[in-house]
This record gives structure tokens, C-alpha cells and sequence, in this order.
């Protein structure tokens, strides 16, 4: 096990993930890529997963990979990481000077003098600190990678201003740009990044669902488990949308339908949802547990019967991956990135965003008509393979190598 990995242990444990030896043993001359993300394990989300999965696999590569991230946990609370900064894993403290959402008003200066000795800078997050890197990096002569990890957001004066701005400042000073979707493209072609634009999508770990077979729900109970994974954010994905069709399917079709939602936020967050399912009189059937292990995380979803994403706004949910590798029919917004992932319909079911009587209507679609929703599962499992994250990765090597050649 290299020093990469020790890292990634000291700070992930009670992340419940588990780390393969690495495969391929790698000299002192190795390049040196610095992943900066404002937040990384034991953070929970898509963006935190993305950035170790891949940085692992790098190592295993022949690369030399540091994590340049911040103290950080949540932007919406004041919860800080108490683990120290290792050889490969350096943390920075992350100040608030702007009182603006989703963290966009927060800065970490230390990162600017981790840049030093890099052969490259791969940023994660647009509008974040870490893509403001990108001018100073220009300046230092260090290629300089990008994941926006973005979508479309709210239509709103407060969005379109930003969009007409933080592009000139970060994204276009990016000597490349990874995309995840063919509509994450077209969306920051629309807000006017003018550099090389790069599809590589999310990816997934295939072997943690080959290995965690076990436990998988024998199909045609009663009760049908809808499933949330994700931030606990109720305008975003969309989950007070979820709680309408809960009783929309409860009251006018008379399931029996039971909700868990499962993921980080705070109680302002979780008892408002309460109180719109007690509004909804089905209370008793919304469940909300925080992020467990990963090896019970995969067992809650082939649990499940049907994985429900909601979602206003979608770059390239991972869960959406996760469930098609876990075997269970996936019901999703028809936004950002979701149809390239669903294949616009083939592997999943999509509906419009904000409708929960769409949403209700396709869960009793699904649960009258299982033979259908089978068919896209088995379809699903199948296509999810490309996602792969050894695959992914090597489209990243690739992108990395031929920026290094031309500098």
C-alpha cells in the first residue's frame, strides 16, 4: 500500500470505504498532479467520490497524486475536518468573505502555495475557489485541468450575472475542460467558455456490487421502497416533489408506498420535509437516516424497489450509476445529464422536473408494469460497464499526457 492510500485511510474511516493495494509500483520520477477540490473525504457527495476515485487509480498509473482541499464538511454548517494534513492529503483553513450560497463566497489562500513543484492543477467545482486557481497557475506556467462538475441552476438575474462573469475568470483560463454530459457542453459552450471542452463522464466502481451481492430484495412485496440518496437539499432535488407524490400515491391510488432518503444535510433541512409530509399525512412513511458505510449504502439500494432522483438541477448524479449497477429501476429528472446517463429513457425512467404528479404517475407505472421496468434494468447493468472508473481514468491520463507534451 502506497502513502497515497495510508492517506486516504487516516482521513476516510468512518467513510466505511475500503482501498485495494495499488497495482503498478511507480519510480520518484513521476509526475506530479495536484487535485484541488473545496471539499474531499469524509465529506459526502458525488464531486468528494469523483476525486478519489480517480486519484486512486491515477496512483496505480504511475502518477504522483496530492489532494489540495479545505478543511471543510458541509458549507451550509460550521463542521470542520479534524484530521491533519498528510504528505498526499493537505488541508487548508477556508475562510467566508461573501455571504453567498452553496459555498461560492469562500476562500482558501493556502491553496495558492501548494501549487509550487506541480507538473499540473486539476480543479474540481465552477464558481469554487479552487477554479479561480486557474489565472495563477497560468502565471506560473502549470497546466491547468478543469471539471466544472456544473448544471444549469435556477433561471434567475442572480445566476445569468454570474454565469456572464465567472467563465472570464476561471473556466477560460483552463487549458482544458472535462465535461461530464453532452449537455454540460452545450450549457458552458451557452455561457461562453471558449477553451477545449473534453466529454469524459462519472464513473463508478463496478467491483464494490460484484462483491456485495448478498441482501438483494426478492421482488413483489406489498410495500414498494422508494429510495433518495443524496443531499438533503429540498429545492434542489427536488424533494418536496417526493413527499407530494408519496401521497399523491397513497391517497388517490391507495399503495402502499414507504420513502427513504438518505444523505447529509441539516435538521433545518429535515424537519421542514417532516413538516410537509405531515401536511401530506405521510409522516410515518418518511425515513431519513445519515451517510452509512459504503458496503451498507450498496445493500440499502438493492434493497430498495425503485431509486427516485427529483432533482431541479443535475450535472452527472453518481447515484444514478450506482443504482444501475445495483440492479433496481431508477426514476429521474429530465435535467442536466441525467437523459445522457438514462440514455433518454432506455435504461431508466425520466420526468419533468417539479411535477410530482409525473413522478407519481411513473412509480404506479413501474409497480403495474414490472416486466418493463426489468427489461431497463437488465439493459441498465449492462451499459453501465463503459462507466467503469479504470476506463474513465485512462480517458483522464490521456487528457493529462497530451496537455504535458504540448507545454
Amino acid at each position: 500500500m502506497n502513502c497515497f492510500e495510508s492517506g486516504l485511510i487516516y482521513c476516510c474511516l468512518n467513510a466505511g470505504y475500503e482501498f485495494p493495494p495499488a497495482q503498478v509500483a511507480v519510480s520518484d520520477k513521476r509526475i506530479t498532479v495536484l487535485m484541488v477540490t473545496d471539499r474531499y473525504l469524509p465529506s459526502i457527495g458525488g464531486v468528494e467520490r469523483h476525486v478519489f476515485e480517480l486519484s486512486r487509480r491515477l496512483v496505480s498509473m504511475g502518477m504522483n497524486v496530492k489532494i489540495i482541499t479545505t478543511d471543510m464538511i458541509n458549507f451550509n454548517t460550521s463542521g470542520r475536518v479534524a484530521a491533519k494534513s498528510t504528505d498526499q492529503i493537505l488541508r487548508f483553513r477556508s475562510y467566508r468573505l461573501l455571504p453567498l450560497p452553496q459555498g461560492l463566497g469562500y476562500v482558501t489562500f493556502g491553496m495558492i502555495q501548494a501549487l509550487s513543484g506541480a507538473n499540473l492543477v486539476h480543479a474540481h467545482g465552477y464558481g469554487r475557489f479552487p477554479t479561480f486557481l486557474a489565472p495563477v497557475c497560468r502565471l506560473m506556467g502549470i497546466p491547468f485541468v478543469t471539471t466544472p462538475h456544473s448544471g444549469w441552476g435556477r433561471k434567475s438575474f442572480a445566476k445569468s450575472f454570474f454565469d456572464a462573469i465567472v467563465p472570464k475568470v476561471s473556466l477560460n483560463w483552463s487549458d482544458v475542460v472535462i465535461a461530464l454530459s453532452k449537455q454540460e457542453i452545450a450549457y458552458l459552450r451557452s455561457i461562453g467558455v471558449s477553451r477545449q471542452v473534453v466529454l469524459i463522464p462519472n464513473g463508478i466502481n463496478l467491483k464494490e456490487f460484484e462483491t456485495e451481492g448478498e441482501g438483494k430484495k426478492e421482488r413483489g412485496s406489498a410495500t414498494t421502497e422508494l429510495l433518495f440518496i443524496g443531499r438533503i437539499d429540498i429545492e434542489q432535488k427536488g424533494l418536496d416533489v417526493a413527499v407530494s407524490a408519496l401521497s399523491t400515491l397513497t391517497t388517490r391510488s391507495g399503495m402502499n408506498v414507504n420513502l427513504t432518503m438518505i444523505g447529509p444535510g441539516s435538521q433545518q433541512a429535515i424537519s421542514k420535509i417532516r413538516m410537509l409530509a405531515k401536511e401530506h399525512g405521510v409522516l410515518g412513511r418518511v425515513s431519513f437516516y445519515p451517510p452509512p458505510p459504503r458496503a451498507e449504502l450498496i445493500g440499502a439500494m438493492k434493497k430498495a424497489d425503485i431509486l427516485i432522483l427529483p432533482s431541479r438541477i443535475e450535472s452527472f448524479p453518481l447515484v444514478l450509476l450506482e443504482a444501475m449497477a445495483a440492479g433496481i429501476p431508477v426514476i429521474a429528472s429530465r435535467v442536466g445529464g441525467v437523459p445522457d446517463v438514462l440514455n433518454n429513457g432506455e435504461l431508466g425512467f425520466l420526468v419533468e422536473p417539479g411535477r410530482a404528479d409525473s413522478l407519481a404517475d411513473c412509480v404506479e407505472h413501474i409497480i403495474k408494469n414490472r416486466e418493463e421496468a426489468n427489461f431497463k434494468v437488465a439493459l441498465a447493468s449492462k451499459a453501465v460497464a463503459a462507466y467503469d472508473w479504470s476506463i474513465v481514468a485512462k480517458q483522464t491520463y490521456d487528457v493529462y499526457m497530451k496537455l504535458l507534451e504540448k507545454c
